[in-house]
């Protein structure tokens, strides 16, 4: 009876130590894993839509919250949460049977797998890069340009020695101001495009004072903030009770246009007008995310995502990726994404409609979705 118990133990022991010994390995494995915090947002292409916005957020105690708005179909997006892990560089999310499961980092994007764990090949791969969604952090260069667009401004402007800014709204007026003793409000006037020159020179007085600003299409660091904003700037400022300008420099930046934010529908292409039975799908469609610095939409058959860069009153469209379906007359389809893809434009807002020149000509029209 002895022995037998004896043996009980015995193998009761070894069962536990082997456990303690795997759960251990286990925490170590776990430990090994460093965990994400990274919001990642992109769109993925959908068989039925316009595309499905997916942004999913991953935290530091190994859980996750994502969001699918199905592009077109609805507003309303599908919000999920659950826990997340990573084995052999595969980030795997918890409780998800089917769809975007599987990821996996490539510098600093996020590549959405397949459910067999490997990367999605062919002419859409790069619609399943996932890329960090730009926080708004106060003070960086991205959310100043949000900032003084709510404000209303075009343009704004700082230096040091001695500290100085200046923002430019081309409706209404230009404010400069220095540490020096230096205030001036005067009036506006006619925005430059930045596809005529890369100089810019503005001249404004006022019974204050007088302002000259001269704007450089070249890269220009702060050297308070560290922080590489797009132009440089000089500006020659003087009240009226002196004679001679002080000179002042420093870098600046155009902000975002917010009232781009919209859906636009295709109205015409080259001068001419379009007709929706020129289209498989209907007018081409271009949503303009103005923070985000893209555009998604349709060509009338495909779904149409990509790049955009705005300075001013230009706007570059820049990778874009279409889906592959086969539809009929897709020969206006064809040329929409040729004569957007790879262009800049210079943009004009006007009775509710979306005007792109390029070389003096109209390019394309687009009107405000109802």
């Amino acid at each position: 009876m002895k022995f037998r118990t004896l043996v009980f133990v015995s193998v009761l022991l070894a069962a536990f130590s082997c456990g303690t010994s795997k759960q251990a390995s286990m925490s170590t494995a776990d430990e090994q894993s460093v965990p994400l915090t990274e919001t990642y947002s992109g769109v993925i292409p959908c068989a039925d839509c316009d595309g499905i916005q997916f942004t999913l957020n991953l935290s530091y105690d190994f859980t996750y919250k994502s969001s699918m708005q199905y592009m077109g179909k609805s507003a309303d997006a599908f919000v999920s949460a659950g826990t997340y892990k990573i084995q052999d560089g595969i980030i795997a999310l918890q409780d998800v049977s089917a769809g975007m499961k599987y990821f996996k980092k490539q510098q600093n994007n996020l590549l959405l797998l397949d459910m067999e764990r490997k990367e999605i090949s062919g002419a859409l791969a790069p619609m399943y890069v996932l890329k960090p969604k730009q926080e708004n952090v106060e003070g960086t260069i991205h959310q100043l340009k949000i900032k003084h667009a709510q404000q209303g401004n075009d343009f704004f402007a700082m230096g040091q020695e001695p500290s100085w800014s200046l923002t430019l709204n081309f409706e209404e007026q230009f404010r400069f101001s220095s540490i020096s003793g230096i205030n001036l409000n005067t009036p506006a006037v006619d925005q430059e495009s930045l596809l005529q020159s890369k100089k810019m020179r503005y001249q404004t007085t006022t019974d204050a004072g007088a302002l000259e600003i001269e704007i450089s299409d070249e890269a220009c660091q702060d050297a308070m903030s560290g922080q590489l904003f797009d132009f440089s700037v000089a500006v020659k400022a003087k009240e009226s009770s002196t004679d001679a300008y002080s000179t002042f420099h420093g870098c600046g930046t155009f902000t975002y246009d917010l009232k781009l934010h919209d859906i636009w529908v295709l109205e015409a292409l080259e001068g001419e007008a379009i007709e929706a039975s020129s289209f498989t799908r209907g007018l081409p469609q271009l949503e303009i995310f103005v923070e985000e610095q893209r555009f998604g939409g349709h060509d009338g058959c495909n779904m149409l995502v990509g790049n955009i860069i705005t300075k001013g009153n230009t706007i570059s469209f820049k990778d874009a990726v279409s889906t592959k379906m086969a539809c009929q007359n897709n020969t206006k389809s064809d040329l929409y994404r040729e004569a957007i893809n790879d262009k800049t434009f210079t943009f004009q807002l006007k009775n509710y409609r979306l005007i792109l020149t390029a070389d003096g000509l109209q390019k394309l029209r687009f009107r405000k979705f109802d």
